[in-house]
């Protein structure tokens, strides 16, 4: 198997609930090879959108390790942590994120700005990544123009634009028809196949027949066998 991208080792994650302490995880070993695509499943609240967390570097654990290319990240600053996501790791989420009033064209472009990248090469990118997805006649189009599966390529395409290895998508066709959510998974599988790594949240076995291998958690922890 190649070298692990991520890494957790004995991961835990409280959060505070009031005065309730409420245990996401609870003591979480994994390995995401380079080049892997894994379906995360479990019920609601077994702790996969929390694992996909401290995967992304969204979050800090409890207690545990969270290696990130060989570096163990939990230490890292926050600067630096947020460089990393920017640069490294593409974001996909169901409700697609995207700013209203800017065009397809301009949310693709949107992460880029942060990053210091000359107007025109954001341009470039974007016009390449949207044409790729089937979007060349909606560049200028807002998203409230757009169908739910065109909106979830516009999120895809910014995801895409700072040319991440790693992808993570929380339920990404869980606000689409089955033809849309269909589309989008094609497009994770030739992601995979470029040899970019991709870990999803999925409630649906369908779309989880799309990964390489299936992760089930129950009450914070990975089941055997995962």
């Amino acid at each position: 198997m190649s070298e692990a991208l991520v890494a957790l080792r004995a991961v835990t994650k409280v959060y505070r609930l009031g005065e309730v302490d409420v245990l996401a995880l609870a003591g979480v070993d994994l390995e995401v090879p380079k080049g892997d695509f894994a379906a995360l499943m479990g019920s609601s609240g077994s702790g996969k959108s929390t694992l996909l967390q401290l995967c992304g570097l969204l979050d800090r654990p409890s207690s545990g390790e969270v290696i990130w290319d060989g570096q163990e990240a939990s230490a890292f600053r926050e600067d630096h942590r947020a460089e990393l996501r920017g640069k490294h790791i593409g974001f996909v989420f169901q409700t697609f994120n995207l700013v209203p009033t800017l065009s397809a064209l301009l949310n693709v472009e949107f992460p880029l700005v942060f990053q210091g990248v000359p107007g025109r090469r954001r341009r470039v990118r974007a016009k390449e990544l949207l044409t790729r997805l089937g979007l060349a006649d909606r560049m200028l189009h807002r998203p409230d123009q757009l169908s739910g599966g065109q909106q979830q390529r516009v999120a895809l395409a910014r995801a895409l634009a700072a040319d991440p290895e790693l992808m993570l998508a929380d339920e990404p066709t869980g606000n689409l028809d089955s033809h849309a959510g269909r589309e989008i998974m094609e497009i994770f599988r030739w992601l995979r196949e470029e040899g970019r790594t991709i870990m999803m949240v999925t409630h649906d076995p369908e779309v989880a027949s799309f990964s390489h291998r299936i992760l089930r958690m129950r009450d914070g922890l990975l089941e055997d066998g995962a």
